[in-house]
């Protein structure tokens, strides 16, 4: 009779331990996936930001910050936008507020030769910044725009 109890009390000690290594294997594969996600959500949001801030200086240097001969947005022989030609006038009055809460973004800022010339909202964490190379009358001048 005690022979029998002997091997219920090893079989006892064999599951409680093959209990308490399957929840650390729980705990841990579950603190694992988490950290992934987490990971995973900062990359997104970055990669998101950037595609935002490239947009705004992809339609400042084709667009909204262009030299245009007439109107621009009516299709006829003499109308033309110049890419990459900047007018300073167009980048002033871009309306930065409107874009940033159309995009939902925390700031933007567009800095033309070196001085800020629209600001919009209040930057916080990660700040992404683009530089275009555009042209301005007889030169070649860089286009910087910001975001987070």
């Amino acid at each position: 009779m005690s022979r029998r109890n002997n091997y219920c009390g090893v079989i006892s000690f064999d599951a409680a331990s093959a209990f308490i290594i399957a929840a650390m294997m729980l705990a841990t594969g579950t603190a694992l996936v988490f950290t992934l996600q987490q990971r995973a959500g900062l990359v997104l949001e970055t990669q998101s930001l950037n595609d935002k801030v490239f947009a705004i200086s992809d339609y400042l240097v084709k667009e909204g910050g262009v030299r245009t001969t007439g109107n621009a947005f009516i299709f006829s022989g003499d109308n033309a936008a110049f890419h990459h030609e900047i007018d300073e006038q167009k980048l002033r009055i871009f309306d930065a507020d409107g874009m940033l809460s159309r995009l939902k973004m925390n700031s933007i800022s567009i800095a033309w030769k070196g001085a800020n010339i629209a600001t919009s909202g209040q930057a916080t964490g990660t700040e992404v910044c683009i530089t275009r190379l555009c042209a301005f009358e007889d030169g070649i001048e860089s286009l910087e725009v910001c975001g987070s």
